[in-house]
């Protein structure tokens, strides 16, 4: 990881030991994996085998094989296995069976135990499995996945906000034609949901209040003097919003709290555009 936080390339690692003569930089070879079962260390130095690491007359991998603790033991059980399916529904289905029976039978103790490895996360069939077993109660946290604005709580938390502008359908038209792919987000993943989750009765101090306020910002012809993050934080006094802030979602690890972060990153994203 040294190359990647100066932003050097890997050639900085590779080609370090020809800056210097014979003797002042000696090389160590970190060849023992301490921690995984041999089976998997064994399908790893195939699969890296069966690879092309040069190109162009330069070299980008150095020739080493890796291998397990020698003192250790290790139990006699599959440690590689393929999932997979004729389609994506049916790989989807895979994945959630094993992770499901894995939990089952106690070799999973805790979601984040669970890793996945892919070229990028925010290719569309990565991000349809993340949302996949979101909807079966496996949360997953993605960072860099792009799907923040995906995410129930911000979603509500735009509708809301348009909920209390009863001009936005209105003043964001330039021309009476106009239209624009964004808008479909804002109407229906964010104003619509919010609209049906605001409507339960357990909501109804927060109805109350967004019809007040929209009220008072009905007849708006120049600006507040409150902003939107204002706004925001009133939002967050309600149950609807004030659950993703409960404290007691720290118990619960990395994905419990992801809610609290994407909202505080919200409300920086608020003041930054304010």
């Amino acid at each position: 990881g040294l190359y990647r936080f100066r932003g050097a390339t890997i050639r900085n690692i590779l080609q370090f030991k020809d800056r210097f003569p014979d003797g002042p930089c000696s090389q160590v070879r970190l060849t023992v994996n301490y921690r995984s079962h041999p089976a998997i260390i064994d399908f790893y130095n195939r699969w890296m085998e069966a690879q092309t690491w040069e190109a162009g007359g330069q070299t980008f991998r150095y020739a080493k094989r890796i291998v397990p603790q020698p003192e250790r033991s290790f139990p006699a059980v599959p440690a590689v296995l393929r999932v997979g399916a004729s389609s994506e529904a049916g790989w989807h289905q895979e994945v959630l069976a094993f992770l499901t029976a894995l939990r089952t039978q106690g070799q999973l103790t805790d979601w984040n135990q669970v890793a996945f490895l892919f070229h990028s996360v925010k290719n569309e069939g990565v991000v349809a499995l993340a949302q996949f077993l979101e909807q079966h109660g496996i949360a997953v946290y993605s960072p860099r996945s792009n799907q923040f604005f995906d995410r129930e709580e911000i979603r509500l938390m735009i509708g809301a906000l348009i909920a209390l502008f009863p001009q936005f359908p209105t003043v964001r038209k330039w021309n009476a034609n106009a239209e624009l792919e964004i808008w479909d987000y804002y109407d229906q993943a964010c104003y619509a949901a919010f609209a049906q989750v605001a409507a339960a009765p357990e909501n109804i101090d927060l109805k109350h209040w967004i019809g007040h306020r929209r009220a008072d910002h009905a007849p708006l012809r120049r600006n507040a003097d409150y902003a939107f993050s204002g706004l925001f934080y009133e939002l967050l006094k309600f149950p609807l919003f004030s659950r993703y802030l409960d404290e007691e979602r720290f118990k619960g690890g990395v994905q419990d709290t992801r809610a609290m972060r994407n909202l505080a990153i919200f409300s920086q994203l608020l003041g930054k555009f304010e």
